[in-house]
């Protein structure tokens, strides 16, 4: 169902119901930490996805336990949310990205050129998403299926395919890559 529309309603959701994983969105974790610290005490892991600025808010929670028991994750619906999930607590006091990674197991990420093949370190390339939490079409939609999933060359498993996220990102020499405001470790 759908989730409870006010601070209050959500806190004693998460209470009521014993809830112990959850995905939230930065306001409601601030919320929550400041407000009702007591709607978090059954939540052993928070999931979360954000940008930098956001990270900067959430250090700033007067629950620092809250923060021990996040994951910043990173992906989109079709490519699995959870691609890649990164313990809050790992992360530099002044990070000025959010490293995504490493990638959840069965998981996949490569940097693209334009005819999907894969980009050299120091490239910019179409981060697109593989493995097993992938979808394969857009239900009812061939032309937007044909564009955005395409075959996995690289993987090893036979009709493997790739999620092309739009998100432009460069692997760097040490191993990771950079997207937008974020970090990818792509090993």
């Amino acid at each position: 169902g759908a989730a409870p529309a006010s601070p209050l309603k959500l806190a004693s959701f998460l209470r009521d119901q014993a809830v112990s994983l959850a995905f939230l969105q930065t306001p409601q974790v601030l919320s929550l930490a400041r407000e009702f610290p007591w709607a978090l005490e059954s939540v052993r892991a928070l999931l979360w996805r954000g940008a930098p600025e956001e990270l900067e808010r959430l250090r700033e929670t007067p629950a620092p336990e809250v923060l021990e028991r996040m994951y910043h994750c990173y992906g989109s619906a079709e490519g699995g949310s959870g691609s890649a999930i990164q313990p809050l607590a790992a992360l530099p006091a002044q990070a000025p990205v959010v490293p995504v990674g490493p990638l959840a197991a069965g998981a996949s990420l490569h940097l693209l050129g334009p005819r999907l093949e894969l980009v050299p370190h120091g490239v910019t390339g179409e981060i697109c998403l593989g493995g097993e939490g992938v979808a394969r079409a857009y239900h009812l939609e061939p032309e937007l299926t044909r564009e955005a999933f395409v075959p996995d060359a690289v993987s090893e498993v036979d009709g493997a395919g790739l999620f092309r996220t739009g998100a432009l990102g460069r692997r760097e020499l040490y191993g990771s890559a950079r997207l937008g405001a974020f970090a990818v470790d792509v090993r």
